[in-house]
C-alpha cells in the first residue's frame, strides 16, 4: 500500500488541482498510486460523476482502515497540555465514530449531518468560526501538512458552504442545504465520503493549532479555578491547578522507573532528569517540585500546587524475585511529606483505583 510521499510541487500538479473543486480534501492518508490513476482519467476527460465514483470507492478498499479511523488522530489534541480540553475532543472522536458506523450502515444522510456538525464544531473551537462561514479568520493553509497546500482546502470550502435558498433536489456538497433542509438528496455515498474524508483533511491541519489553544484554554480554566476555594462535593480542591498534569506526571514517571528498575543496570541518577522532562512537557512548575530521594529500587518526590496543597508519589521494589513486588504510595495533605513513606507515616498506599480526591481524574469518554 503506498501513500503520498510526493513533493508539494507533484502533489498539486497530480491531483489537487483535480479533485479540490469536486470537494475532495487531500492529505496525508490519500492512496497515491490510485489517485495518480484516477487523476489521469480526469485528465484525459472523465466525467466529474466518474471521478466521484472512482475516488469513493477507492476509499472503501485500499483506504477503508483510514476512513474507518478518521478521528483517531482528534484524540491526540491537548494531550500533555489539557486533560480537559482532551476530554472535548476525545467526545468529538466518538461522536465521529458513530458517523462512521452510519456511514457504513448506508445511512448516508445521517453520516454526513453528524460529520459536518463535528467539522463546525471542531472549526469553531480551533480557528473561532466554522469551516462552513465566509470568515477569512484562518486561511487553511501551512508549510508543514499536506492538508495545508495551496488550492487544497480554500477550494474545497467552496461547494461546502454554498448557500441553497431553495428547497428541491439538488445533490450537493452544501452544509447549509442539508443542515437546514433545503436539499433534499444530499444523503448519499459520495457526499457522506467526502465529507468524511475533509475531516480527515482538517484535522491533520488543525493538530498543530490546536496544541496552541489547549494552552489558552488551560491558562483560562486556571484563572478561574484561582478565584475558588475549599472543596466539592467530592472533596476535590476547587482550586484544582495542575491537578490532572499531576496525576499523568506519577503515571509516566512511574512508568519509565518500573521499566528501568527491573534491569540489572538501572541509572537511578537519570530518573530527576526524566522527571524533570516530564514536568517541562506538562507545563508544570519546576520551583514547585522536590525530588525526595532515589536509589535502584526506589524514588519519591513531592510537588506544591499553586493551591498551596502537597501532593507527593512513591514507589519502592521489594524483594529482587518474579513477579515483581512494586508498591506505591501517594501524598495529599497541607504539609509537605517529611521523607518516604517507608519511613514517615502519612502516605497512603495506592493501586491506581484508590486514591484521594485530588489524586483522581475524569476518565476519557469511551463511548
Amino acid at each position: 500500500m503506498t501513500y503520498f510521499a510526493l513533493s508539494r510541487e507533484a502533489l498539486l500538479g497530480r491531483s489537487v488541482e483535480v479533485l479540490a473543486p469536486l470537494g475532495w480534501a487531500s492529505y496525508g492518508l490519500w492512496h497515491q498510486l490510485g489517485t495518480e490513476q484516477i487523476v489521469k482519467l480526469a485528465r484525459r476527460g472523465a466525467d466529474p460523476a466518474e471521478v466521484d465514483a472512482l475516488v469513493t470507492e477507492q476509499w472503501h478498499t485500499e483506504s477503508e482502515v483510514f476512513l474507518r479511523n478518521v478521528a483517531v488522530p482528534l484524540r491526540r489534541y491537548g494531550k500533555d497540555v489539557d486533560h480537559q480540553f482532551q476530554r472535548l475532543q476525545f467526545q468529538r472522536g466518538n461522536l465521529i465514530d458513530q458517523a462512521v458506523k452510519c456511514h457504513k450502515a448506508g445511512n448516508y444522510a445521517a453520516a454526513t449531518l453528524l460529520t459536518l456538525a463535528q467539522i463546525d464544531g471542531l472549526t469553531r473551537d480551533i480557528t473561532g468560526a466554522t469551516f462552513f462561514s465566509n470568515s477569512t479568520n484562518d486561511p487553511y493553509l501551512d508549510d508543514s501538512t499536506l492538508a495545508g497546500i495551496a488550492t487544497n482546502l480554500p477550494i474545497v470550502r467552496e461547494p461546502f458552504k454554498e448557500k441553497v435558498a431553495l428547497t428541491g433536489f439538488y445533490g450537493k456538497l452544501s452544509r447549509h442545504g442539508a443542515a437546514h433542509g433545503r436539499d433534499l438528496s444530499f444523503g448519499t455515498k459520495v457526499t457522506s465520503t467526502k465529507s468524511l474524508v475533509l475531516m480527515g483533511a482538517l484535522v491533520e491541519y488543525l493538530e498543530e493549532r490546536a496544541a496552541k489553544v489547549a494552552k489558552k484554554y488551560r491558562k483560562q480554566r486556571e484563572i478561574e479555578a484561582q478565584r475558588q476555594s475549599g472543596t466539592d462535593g467530592n472533596g476535590r480542591l476547587n482550586d484544582d491547578r495542575h491537578l490532572d498534569q499531576l496525576y499523568f506526571l506519577a503515571a509516566d514517571l512511574d512508568s519509565h522507573i518500573l521499566s528501568q528498575a527491573i534491569l540489572p543496570f538501572a541509572r537511578p541518577e537519570s530518573w530527576p532528569e526524566k522527571a524533570h522532562e516530564l514536568i517541562e512537557q506538562r507545563m508544570l512548575s519546576r520551583r514547585s517540585f522536590t525530588w525526595g530521594g532515589v536509589d535502584a529500587t526506589s524514588y519519591w518526590w513531592s510537588y506544591r500546587t499553586p493551591a498551596g496543597r502537597h501532593l507527593g508519589a512513591a514507589a519502592r521494589r521489594y524483594g529482587s524475585g518474579l513477579p515483581l513486588d512494586w508498591r506505591q504510595w501517594r501524598w495529599d495533605d497541607t504539609d509537605p511529606p517529611a521523607g518516604a513513606p517507608w519511613d514517615h507515616d502519612g502516605w497512603a498506599e495506592y493501586d491506581g483505583n484508590n486514591a484521594s480526591p485530588n489524586w483522581t481524574i475524569d476518565p476519557l469518554p469511551t463511548g
